[in-house]
């Protein structure tokens, strides 16, 4: 029997299969709304990827679960301060009359 694989490499694999499928999803022409659930599960599961992939692959769940939840919280810090901070460089480059 083949040894189970750990945790955070089969989340890895699957998190990547996933991506690929909302990438088909996407790429199809024909029916706009599959093209929207596809770009709704890439929305969803990039951030997801972003922090499964600065994961050791070796890691059991909880280490797993609990580093990529840190991850995605910073990566949603750093979003939510471009957005607060975008208005005032905008109105950095605007001349006053």
């Amino acid at each position: 029997m083949k040894p189970k694989a750990p945790f955070a490499s089969r989340w890895q694999l699957r998190n990547i299969y996933i991506l690929g499928f909302s990438l088909v999803l996407m790429a199809q022409g024909l029916y706009y709304p599959i093209y929207r659930w596809g770009f709704f599960i890439l929305f969803a599961f990039v951030p997801i990827q972003i922090g499964l992939g600065n994961v050791n692959p070796e890691w059991g769940a909880w280490r797993t679960i609990r580093k990529t939840l840190f991850i995605i919280l910073i990566v949603a810090v750093i979003i939510v301060f471009s957005i607060w901070l975008a208005p005032a460089l905008v109105n950095l480059g605007r001349t006053k009359i």
